[in-house]
């Protein structure tokens, strides 16, 4: 099966099943503006589908050992983004 069709069904189920919640915080939803909606968009579109289509690519076309690696240190790179990017204050806390 290719990644894309077990990407697409993978969400299709997901919102299928989330669909109770989503209508529940329709109100909230609806006071979204035109920006708002673009943004949750691509955050969806961008780190869900895509990443979870480079994810399933990986096990038929690539090494899954570079995969879960940069998986488990994906943490560390969202700390030091948010350090450099953002201008995040590191504290020992993190």
């Amino acid at each position: 099966m290719p990644a894309t069709l077990l990407v697409f069904l993978e969400h299709v189920i997901l919102v299928l099943l989330t669909l109770p919640f989503l209508l529940r915080v329709g109100p909230v939803l609806r006071r979204l503006n035109a920006g708002d909606g673009v943004s949750v968009i691509l955050v969806e579109a961008g780190a869900s589908v895509l990443g979870t289509v480079f994810f399933t690519m990986v096990f038929s076309h690539g090494d899954p050992k570079a995969l879960l690696l940069l998986q488990k240190l994906q943490p560390a790179f969202v700390v030091l983004v948010a350090a450099l990017v953002l201008g995040e204050r590191l504290t020992l806390h993190y």
